[in-house]
């Protein structure tokens, strides 16, 4: 079986100085259509200077010539080329020179008696080279998959771990919002009886914190679910006097806070909680630039860019926006160290403890809102950092104002409440009643259908919490369907994808998101016990 001919054109180095048996060679090689591009050279000069001038696939050289021999080119090709394929074709060597050629490392040697055999050394040469390269790549290949398959299995572990953070993150927001639960309950509660103004301001704090923190949770939540949470109309007002006040209460005596806001200003679409980050975040750099005392500035204006602010600013788009400013009268920054702020983990507090994330989370904050920020600062002069937010000019509602609107109240209807959380349903009834609705509580699944059984023409809802041991919402929920499929029925649901999931049984008329305040729950409650049956 002859050796496949080798695909591509072969470029020979032939050290010969007799012109004939040059051409003996090619015309041995070109009868067998073995594609060649051969180069004849006859001395040792001409021999090292063709090697220099560009690279060879294979050296076929006479034994003995003039001032030379095959056995020193031989040499040379294997000090300066390695593994170079090289043929001995001639006509003069005899076996023990042959056999010396072969221990040089001569791949073959022909005599030019047999020149046929020179075409069948050729073609081995080049088909183990071609075998070579092969099993080369397919060596590549194996490498290229175990890698592959190396970096599938560490996504797989990292997507696994995930996973369980996802459901420890999960578990631990469920406890908190129910510890949560009973703090806006109480804060709603505590502010329907008189209170001085100095306990009314004490209430309003609580409330806001715990607001924050339930927002938090949802954000946390709708993360490790892979939920994208729902940007809502903003008013920067409320959290730029938060603020102001937080500034006033917390930072050093020597530090004066001012406040400067535009009025009417426009709302803008995003998160209340990221954006008191990014407004938390400037302002402790601020004060952290004022180690010895200064004045700090928030300022707020509704602002119009045209095409001439957003040449000088690439991330803007014409419109409106809400700007915001964040001054101090600071140590103030010099030009290279203004180049790297943004940077994450730069940053110059080592010794104070900074991790370099503030800045870096705060701009990528504004830009998930779609804006942009610039600053200014001269070492000695003080730092300003101005946020530019895009806003809604158009009149948009939001949870506010519903909050601030009439709460409305109830006529004495009674509620079944269910949740295995005491001190949730201590708070819940007790607000429930302060409106005027009367409460049954029951701890469990199977205590409430008990206590509805008893009551079932008295009861005119349910709220009953998703998360319980034994019987969860979904099945106490059909269990009191069975006794009476008109009942209506709230769940309370910590999950940010309840408020707009339809229950998967169909027994559910609305969902409360927990934590709840007074004025949300009541809300769910009137609307749900206004339907129809």
């Amino acid at each position: 079986m002859t050796a496949p001919t080798p695909t591509g054109l072969i470029r020979i180095l032939h050290l010969e100085d007799d012109p004939n048996d040059a051409e003996l060679l090619s015309m041995i090689l070109a009868d067998e259509k073995i594609p060649t591009d051969i180069h004849r050279v006859a001395t040792r000069n001409e021999f090292i200077a063709a090697l220099d001038k560009q690279s060879w696939d294979l050296v076929i050289s006479d034994y003995s010539l003039p001032s030379y021999n095959g056995l020193k080119a031989l040499s040379f090709i294997r000090e300066k080329l390695g593994d170079m394929p090289f043929i001995l074709f001639s006509g003069t060597i005899g076996e023990e020179t042959a056999i010396e050629c072969l221990k040089h490392g001569a791949t073959d040697y022909v005599l030019k008696q047999r020149p046929a055999r020179l075409v069948a050394a050729v073609r081995t040469i080049f088909s183990a080279a071609e075998e070579r390269e092969r099993r080369k790549k397919f060596e590549q290949e194996l490498q290229r998959s175990a890698a592959r398959e190396k970096e599938m299995e560490a996504r797989m572990l990292r997507m696994q771990r995930m996973e369980s953070i996802g459901a420890l993150v999960s578990g631990i927001a469920h406890d908190l919002n129910n510890a949560l639960a009973p703090v806006l309950m109480g804060c709603g509660f505590l502010r329907s009886i008189p209170l001085n103004n100095e306990a009314h301001q004490i209430v309003s704090t609580m409330e806001v914190s715990a607001r924050r923190g339930a927002d938090m949770l949802r954000h946390v939540l709708a993360f490790a679910r892979g939920v994208e949470s729902k940007k809502s109309p903003v008013q920067l007002t409320l959290l730029l006097r938060e603020m102001e006040k937080i500034a006033r209460d917390a930072f050093p005596k020597n530090i004066t806070v001012r406040a400067e806001f535009g009025t009417n200003l426009w709302p803008v679409m995003g998160y209340a909680t990221q954006l008191h980050q990014v407004l938390m975040n400037f302002s402790i750099n601020a004060r952290d630039a004022m180690p010895e005392g200064g004045q700090l500035t928030l300022r707020a204006e509704n602002v119009q860019l045209d095409d001439t602010a957003t040449q000088m600013h690439p991330e803007a788009k014409p419109g409106p926006y809400l700007l915001m400013s964040i001054s101090d009268t600071g140590i103030g920054m010099s030009l290279d160290i203004l180049q790297k702020i943004f940077q994450p983990f730069f940053t110059t507090k080592e010794l104070r403890g900074g991790t370099g994330l503030g800045l870096s989370t705060s701009l990528d904050i504004i830009k998930n809102h779609g804006g942009f920020v610039t600053v200014k600062s001269r070492v000695g002069e003080g730092s300003q950092f101005n946020v530019y937010l895009p806003a809604l000019t158009a009149p948009a509602g939001s949870e506010a104002e519903l909050q601030l609107s009439r709460v409305p109240s109830g006529n004495g209807e009674l509620i079944l409440l269910i949740d295995d959380e005491v001190s949730i349903c201590e708070i819940t009834k007790a607000a429930l009643e302060n409106y005027g609705y009367r409460v049954l509580v029951a701890n469990s699944g199977p205590e409430a259908v008990t206590l509805y059984a008893k009551k079932l023409n008295e009861i005119k809802l349910v709220i009953t919490d998703t998360t319980m041991p034994f019987m969860d919402g979904e099945a106490t929920s059909a269990a009191l369907k069975q006794i009476n499929p008109t009942l209506k029925i709230i769940m309370a649901s910590d999950s940010p994808l309840a408020k707009n999931a339809p229950s998967p049984s169909g027994n559910i008329d609305a969902f409360a998101p927990k934590p709840y305040t007074v004025e949300k729950l009541l809300t769910i409650v009137h609307e749900v016990l206004k339907q129809k049956s």
